[in-house]
């Protein structure tokens, strides 16, 4: 059973990256306030998350 976290914390959006790094590649951009399906936490900084189909890593303290 997957859990739903929210993009918050930000004001406009946040990057889905390829990998769960500052550097990671950019596949997209999340508006605030989108509900993205939580697939864990990848490291300290980054959770994956999937989104509009896409999936990839984006920061855990903008998802609550």
């Amino acid at each position: 059973s997957s859990s739903t976290l929210t993009v918050c914390n930000v004001k406009y959006a946040i990057y889905l990256r390829a990998s769960a790094s500052d550097n990671g590649s950019i596949i997209c951009e999340i508006p605030v306030g989108s509900v993205v399906e939580n697939l864990g936490r990848a490291n300290s900084t980054f959770t994956k998350i999937r989104w509009n189909g896409k999936t990839g890593y984006s920061k855990t303290e903008y998802l609550r």
